[in-house]
């Protein structure tokens, strides 16, 4: 929180006073709120590296190169395990927005002994949140902020059947459907990337938790067979995954359900945060106190591809 000194050409001493010290308790108050039902700022891996002044970020696709082999007892060529990376370089982009408190608020809650309400800074600070939230999922174009679910290096393909909310998709195909997205993630890679995340849209997540398996006499639902079978995985409902408005894999429009392998570690990939969010100190314009609410965000930061997997037609 930015220290400052209101200074005013339109408020009496006594009434600067009273915002100074009620905009600091406003501000804290913004701090403080979490919004948990924000996914993506729950739930990925952050980072903060950069600082204030970064223009861009420099990381490393990094891969293994080399394999151990038997050898006799006086070998010399022993086989060389190295590393291989190349660089590439996100840029940050800065966000912002503000509120603010008008002369005669101030007056009026010095009148009637109030508090200034905090809930204009709260309110700021969700909508402010959900706009990140929104960019680490999604992405933005425009501005080159590289999202999740469209990310060049991030494995995107279509279910084996799919539309899960339909009455002919029953719960053994909705558990082909996951066991088969997991097992392609570990095939293609060899076996270096599994899966500790599942995440749904709501639809297919409420099938997959309703839908009775009728074949092995257990009457566990789909899900509870994928939690039993892959305890490794935390699996779930994410409404940012529903009705996508373009499909990731080809770019056509939507509206489509996807779900989400990852991951969750920081090697893996990153939200890049150099700035969180920061409230800077009053400035007055007319008759209004405008406080300005800043960030700066390079994105999703994928540091080993194919570490997240997007499966499509839920």
């Amino acid at each position: 929180m930015p220290k400052f000194n209101v200074q005013s050409r339109v408020m009496d001493a006594n009434e600067s006073a009273f915002f100074e010290a009620q905009l600091k308790f406003v501000m804290a108050e913004a701090l403080k709120v979490q919004y948990p039902e924000n996914t993506a700022l729950r739930l990925f891996p952050k980072s903060f590296e950069g600082g204030a002044g970064a223009a861009e970020i420099a990381y490393r696709l990094w891969d293994v190169v080399g394999m151990p082999k038997l050898i006799a007892n006086n070998a010399k060529d022993i086989p060389r395990i190295d590393i291989k990376g190349e660089e590439f370089v996100a840029r940050v982009k800065s966000w912002a927005a503000a509120y603010g408190f008008t002369l005669q608020e101030v007056r009026y809650a010095i009148q009637a002994g109030l508090s200034l309400q905090s809930e204009k800074a709260t309110a700021t600070r969700e909508v402010c949140d959900r706009f990140i939230n929104n960019l680490a999922w999604r992405g933005d174009s425009v501005a080159n902020i590289q999202g999740l679910l469209y990310h060049p290096n991030v494995t995107k393909g279509n279910a084996v059947t799919g539309d899960w909310g339909n009455v002919a998709t029953t719960a053994a195909l909705i558990v082909a459907d996951i066991t088969t997205a997991i097992n392609n993630m570990i095939t293609l890679t060899g076996g270096v990337e599994r899966p500790t995340f599942l995440g749904l849209p709501p639809e297919a997540h409420t099938a997959a938790a309703t839908k009775r398996l009728l074949d092995d006499g257990s009457g566990r639902t789909a899900l509870e067979f994928i939690q039993k079978n892959q305890p490794q995985l935390t699996i779930e409902m994410v409404p940012e995954l529903a009705a996508l408005p373009t499909v990731p894999s080809t770019g056509a429009a939507g509206p489509v359900d996807v779900m989400v392998l990852a991951n969750l570690r920081p090697d893996k990939f990153v939200l890049s945060i150099p700035v969180p969010f920061e409230q800077l100190a009053p400035q007055e314009v007319g008759l209004e106190q405008i406080i300005n609410c800043h960030g700066r965000t390079a994105g999703i930061i994928m540091k080993r591809p194919l570490s997240v997997s997007v499966v499509q037609n839920l």
